[in-house]
């Protein structure tokens, strides 16, 4: 369709009637757990009526109308997600250009939020690329405002898009969207998987949510699985609608068992993976608000109270407080006064923390409360349950346990790659040691069995030394090597305390050889066994309890020299 000239029918009437979303259809997509297949949010996806869309853009922005067009299709989708009582957060888009310079725009984005009768904090603010140009502190200043008024803000269509990394990380978002390129034929790019793992980093970081886009295929998703990624949206799990649904139409496809030996393993899973989205109000609320939350929503457990500034303060639990209420007078007494004085202590953790430390938080009345996560800037960004955690921590006991040395009971050197980088990253060093048992005389003597016997008692004597060196790992490597990682300058103590525990568990006699990794230098798993293999050759020349240390590239030299 051709835009017609300057007039009453020209680009600028067509910009300002698509601008009041009457050419836009608001539809709406599913984002889901790709664990559980629940839906956690949805996201207003505009839909032009007719294929006029691509011209009106251009027409807008000729006229300086696309912020009135762009926050005029957020404000539809908002108003019409409105009357569908939706229990989770809306994502919305905006160009970056228009939380940098609105015009005024924004204030009809606002009066839908406010019309249709969300909460600031359930209307997600995503930022559409580019945001990488000169107007960088104009864009940082529009979230800033936009936050002030409780909006969580996110990040669209973060990898081969125009993003930055460090000003993602500037901005801290709540949540950060892939782009859906990044889907296609993942495993197959090189590419696409360090620009996703490099975004997986940052959000652990800033305690962002990553949200997978495009998932179209069984693969594409077992693909974000395999890599980490616990929310997305795509084909698959829904196409737009004109109604939001709260279920996926179909489950989704069981996870495959997949082993890739040229990636670490990750640590485990961390509370953010287990998020729930939290019900919140303020502290200053009062009974008859919570009284009400509780009655609208038979599902929800519990309710956290926040300062104004979202951080948790205080938890409601269900079954205590309608009993409160529910007593003699309870409801006359409390219905006005703040709810706060019903409330026990928040329990919080931050997003990072690991599902062990919810299980060790005290109080055994509350054992089953849910706990309110926060991320690095004190702010809740979610609540965890006490049995979606108890199960994770069951899964990962059995999954460790398969991955354990049968004689040693390590895991795997992969284990050690994550702890190795997270050390680098930080700017710390690394001592990366190889210890070698001599288990020939043992074979002679008494055969397999004795060299089982053998090696099991090396790693009891590492075993008993390592929780001296505090964030020091060990792991079994090939054949009859462990390898431990620890401090930079701890290697001389670690050795002389591995001595003496080897000596106290009549253990063999072990040969050992220290690499040591300064601070920042970019180490890849071949090339640290590589340096390792070389300084053991050495270590074995000198001796079966000689100990060598050495940097990369150096010529090893005894460790207490």
């Amino acid at each position: 369709m051709t835009i017609a000239q300057d007039g009453p029918d020209g680009p600028a009437a067509w910009a300002a009637s698509y601008s009041r979303a009457d050419g836009i259809r608001p539809l709406f997509a599913p984002i889901a757990d790709l664990a559980t297949g629940a839906v956690v949010a949805v996201e207003a996806v505009p839909q032009p009526r007719d294929g006029a869309m691509a011209g009106v853009v251009a027409a807008a922005a000729r006229t300086n109308r696309r912020a009135a067009l762009d926050v005029g299709a957020a404000a539809a989708g908002i108003r019409r997600a409105g009357g569908y009582g939706l229990g989770v957060p809306l994502h919305v888009t905006l160009l970056a250009d228009t939380v940098a310079d609105d015009g005024g725009a924004l204030a009809e984005l606002h009066a839908a939020v406010r019309d249709a009768g969300f909460a600031p904090r359930d209307v997600v603010i995503r930022i559409a690329a580019p945001i990488g140009d000169p107007a960088d502190a104009d864009v940082e200043a529009g979230l800033r405002v936009l936050r002030s008024r409780g909006h969580r803000i996110g990040v669209g269509e973060v990898g081969p898009a125009d993003h930055p990394l460090a000003l993602i990380a500037r901005l801290a978002p709540d949540v950060v969207a892939l782009d859906p390129e990044l889907a296609g034929a993942l495993d197959a790019d090189p590419g696409g998987q360090v620009v996703l793992d490099a975004v997986a980093r940052l959000c652990r970081r800033t305690g962002a949510e990553l949200v997978a886009a495009g998932i179209a295929t069984a693969a594409d998703l077992e693909a974000f699985r395999r890599h980490g990624v616990r929310r997305g949206c795509g084909p698959l799990l829904g196409a737009p609608g004109r109604r939001p649904v709260d279920r996926l139409a179909a489950p989704l496809p069981a996870p495959t068992p997949h082993v890739r030996p040229d990636r670490a393993d990750p640590v485990g899973p961390v509370l953010g993976d287990f998020a729930r989205p939290a019900v919140m109000l303020r502290d200053t609320a009062t009974g008859a608000e919570a009284r009400a939350l509780f009655q609208d929503s038979p599902e929800l457990a519990g309710i956290v109270l926040t300062t104004a500034s979202e951080r948790p303060v205080a938890m409601l639990e269900r079954t205590r407080f309608l009993l409160a209420v529910s007593a003699r007078f309870g409801y006359a007494l409390h219905a006005e006064r703040p709810v706060r004085d019903l409330a026990d202590p928040a329990r919080v953790l931050p997003l990072d923390a690991e599902p062990r430390e919810a299980l060790q938080l005290g109080d055994p009345r509350r054992a089953h409360d849910d706990i309110a996560l926060v991320d690095g800037y004190g702010r809740c960004r979610g609540v965890a349950r006490i049995g979606d955690l108890l199960r994770a921590v069951a899964a990962l006991e059995y999954d460790r346990a398969l991955a354990l040395h049968p004689v040693t009971g390590l895991p795997g050197v992969p284990a050690l790659t994550e702890a190795l980088e997270q050390r680098l990253l930080a700017g710390q060093g690394a001592g990366i040691g190889l210890v070698t048992a001599d288990l020939g005389a043992l074979t002679l003597r008494g055969g397999f069995d004795a060299v089982v016997d053998g090696l099991r008692r090396v790693a009891r004597a590492v075993t008993d030394v390592l929780p001296r060196f505090a964030g020091s790992s060990a792991a079994h490597g090939t054949g009859d090597d462990l390898v431990i990682v620890t401090d930079l300058g701890a290697p001389p103590a670690l050795d002389a305390a591995l001595r003496a525990a080897l000596a106290a568990h009549r253990a063999p006699r072990v040969a050992t050889a220290w690499l040591r990794q300064p601070p920042g230098l970019p180490t890849g798993a071949a090339d640290v066994a590589r340096e390792l293999g070389r300084l053991r050759e050495q270590a074995r020349r000198l001796g079966p309890d000689a100990a060598v240390s050495a940097a990369a590239g150096e010529a090893p030299r005894p460790l207490a020299g």
